[in-house]
């Protein structure tokens, strides 16, 4: 089965997102159940084992945030339910993971356009033709991670796949990027 042309594009944006400083230090890479050394870790799992943060194509509907499980090749995307993906499944990467650069900012439904207008959140999809942030949430005792839709000012609500449905959280943390941890201060 041949991938669409639009699949392709829509990852080369995702992984080639620029900032008005430059470019940012994080890309996506294919994942085939191993993490990669250089994955941004997105929280904790019951066992507080390290989850990561995963993006996965549905045919015809986009690509979605979603939470990766070290070791398992099937991810679940919230997407009318929970639909099951093990194909085209990328991980969240970094030449420096565990950077500050990487943030966990608090937001909800009502707030998120006003507490991060000046943030640079990191796209993890797009669904209707509209760019999805990664959002992340404790549910059950475990971090989730899913998508929050831009440009739903005052209604933007995280939703998220946990045990094969769909769920959604009114407040909830969604990741930024902040490149100017990465410059150096000038010297006068």
């Amino acid at each position: 089965m041949k991938v669409p042309t639009v699949v392709y594009l829509l990852c080369y944006f995702l992984n080639n997102d620029i900032s008005v400083s430059g470019l940012n230090d994080y890309y996506w890479k294919d994942y085939t159940g191993k993490v990669p050394e250089d994955a941004v870790p997105g929280g904790t799992d019951m066992n507080q084992e390290k989850v990561y943060i995963g993006q996965a194509f549905l045919q015809k509907e986009g690509i979605f945030p979603t939470t990766i499980y070290p070791g398992d090749k099937t991810v679940y995307v919230p997407w009318k339910g929970a639909k099951k993906s093990q194909e085209f499944i990328q991980i969240l990467c970094s030449r420096y993971p565990d950077s500050d650069a990487f943030k966990w900012t608090s937001a909800n439904k009502t707030h998120l356009h006003l507490t991060t207008v000046n943030d640079h959140l990191i796209r993890g999809g797009i669904e209707d033709q509209k760019w999805l942030f990664i959002g992340r949430v404790k549910y059950q005792g475990q971090i989730v991670i899913g998508k929050v839709l831009q440009g739903n000012v005052g209604n933007a609500i995280m939703y998220f796949a946990h045990d094969g449905n769909e769920h959604n959280a009114p407040s909830y943390e969604v990741l930024k990027f902040d490149n100017s941890v990465f410059i150096e201060p000038r010297l006068n």
